[in-house]
């Protein structure tokens, strides 16, 4: 997912910066929770590997 949130796109569609990078911020977290409840993730050492 790559999301862009630049001023000027703010101001366009009319949306708080900070409701956009809120929205954003919970679709990366999501995305992790589903990942460690998937086993997809594992801790080795002091590196973190994703599988997808």
């Amino acid at each position: 997912m790559d999301l862009k949130i630049t001023d000027s796109t703010v101001k366009k569609s009319g949306v708080k910066l900070i409701g956009a990078t809120c929205h954003y911020v919970t679709a990366v977290l999501a995305r992790g929770l589903r990942y460690h409840l998937e086993d997809r993730v594992l801790v080795h050492g002091n590196k973190t590997v994703v599988f997808r």
